[in-house]
C-alpha cells in the first residue's frame, strides 16, 4: 500500500480561543515546548473573514486513508490488486463507510491518479446489474462517466469500469480482471443491489 499525504490537520483540545483567534485565558499548567518559554506570545495574525471553515464534522476514517481537502471530507487509500467484487469487499472490510471510490469530478480523478501512481485502477462504478446502466456502489446512477474514445465498448463481460491512470478517463474491463484500486471512506454505506 502506498501512502500520499496531502494534508494535515492540528487539533488544540486544551486551549480555547476567542473570535479574532487569541487565546481567552492562560494554560493552567505552563507548557515547555522543547525548551521554549511557555509564557512567550506567539506571533501570528488571527484567520481572515474569507479564511475557509468547515463547520460539519469529517467523518471518521480508518487508518491507512489519506483525507484531502479538496474533495471535502473524503479520504482515500491506494491498494495493490483485486477483482471489481474483491476489491469493493476489502474496502468495505476498512468499516463503516469504506467503499471503492465513487469519483464525482476531475478533481477527485486527479487524486485517484495520483494516489494510483499513473495505473489504472477500479473504481466504485459497474453496469453489473443492468447492462448499459452505470450505477455507484452506492446505489445511485452514476453521473460522472469521462469515457475514453469508443468506450464503453462492453467487450465480452466487461461490466466493472476502471479509470485510466494517465488521462482520467473511463474503461469498462473484465471484473475478472486483478488490478489496483481505490476506497473512498466518506461515511456513506455501499448499496450491494447496486452491485
Amino acid at each position: 500500500m502506498r501512502a500520499v499525504v496531502l494534508s494535515a490537520a492540528v487539533s488544540l483540545a486544551a486551549c480555547s480561543f476567542d473570535a479574532g483567534g487569541l487565546p481567552t485565558a492562560p494554560l493552567a499548567t505552563p507548557v515547555d515546548a522543547g525548551g521554549l518559554d511557555a509564557s512567550a506570545a506567539v506571533d501570528a495574525a488571527p484567520p481572515g473573514p474569507d479564511a475557509a471553515v468547515d463547520a460539519a464534522p469529517a467523518v471518521a476514517c480508518p487508518a491507512g486513508y489519506t483525507r484531502v481537502a479538496a474533495v471535502g471530507r473524503s479520504a482515500y487509500r491506494a491498494a495493490a490488486a483485486g477483482r471489481w467484487r474483491a476489491a469493493e469487499a476489502d474496502c468495505e472490510n476498512d468499516g463503516p463507510g469504506a467503499h471503492l471510490a465513487v469519483i464525482d469530478d476531475t478533481t477527485e480523478a486527479l487524486v485517484a491518479r495520483i494516489l494510483a501512481g499513473g495505473e489504472d485502477v477500479w473504481v466504485g462504478v459497474s453496469d453489473r446489474v443492468d447492462d448499459g446502466v452505470y450505477r455507484t456502489v452506492l446505489g445511485e446512477l452514476a453521473t460522472f462517466l469521462p469515457w475514453a474514445a469508443g468506450e464503453p465498448n462492453d467487450l465480452g463481460q466487461e461490466d466493472c469500469v476502471e479509470l485510466d491512470g494517465l488521462d482520467r478517463t473511463y474503461n469498462d474491463s473484465n471484473c475478472q480482471l486483478a488490478k489496483p484500486y481505490i476506497c473512498e471512506c466518506d461515511g456513506r454505506a455501499a448499496d450491494r443491489s447496486a452491485f
